[in-house]
């Protein structure tokens, strides 16, 4: 497995409150930090896009989540090193803290398909090829989600959860 301590990540994410209440939000993170909330507005179907950029000064970025359904968005600039040895595009399971403080991985909400698409790395198509897609599994190996193939450009494939197969774009 591949690991990279100097990881910048941004998204969407949810919690679910002990009543059942949804809480969404847009989120960015530069690891080993915590994960700092931003005050962009999302709901569930929203259509959204996550840029991470490296500007003209080596090691300065540029978070940008625009929530394209409400025209809204959310923008932070940053120094921060990096290794430059990752990319990555991925649905995660929820983190769960428990009430006397521990961490546990949380159920996967049955997602519709999310679609990732015109996706770059470096300014350019990461032309994903088959071998490098990840399957998510629980602990006991049970299937949680499921990358399709790559669309035609290479730079865009669907995400599927709790099915052994997803259709490509």
């Amino acid at each position: 497995m591949l690991t990279d301590a100097t990881l910048i990540q941004a998204g969407i994410g949810h919690d679910i409150d002990a009543s059942g209440a949804a809480d969404y939000y847009a989120w960015w993170e530069t690891i080993p930090a915590p994960l700092v909330r931003t005050d962009l507005p999302v709901s569930p179907g929203d259509r959204v896009s996550v840029s991470i950029s490296e500007g003209r000064v080596p090691e300065v970025w540029t978070v940008v989540i625009a929530n394209r359904s409400t025209g809204s968005r959310f923008t932070i600039t940053l120094p921060y090193p990096s290794s430059y040895t990752t990319a990555e595009w991925v649905i995660e399971t929820p983190v769960v803290i428990t009430e006397t403080g521990g961490i546990q991985v949380g159920p996967m909400p049955n997602l519709t398909m999310v679609r990732f698409d015109h996706v770059r790395a470096n300014g350019r198509s990461p032309k994903f090829i088959p071998a490098e897609r990840m399957e998510l599994v629980d602990f006991d190996l049970t299937l949680i989600a499921t990358p399709s193939l790559a669309d035609r450009k290479g730079d865009g494939f669907n995400d599927c959860t709790y099915t052994a197969t997803c259709p490509a774009p």
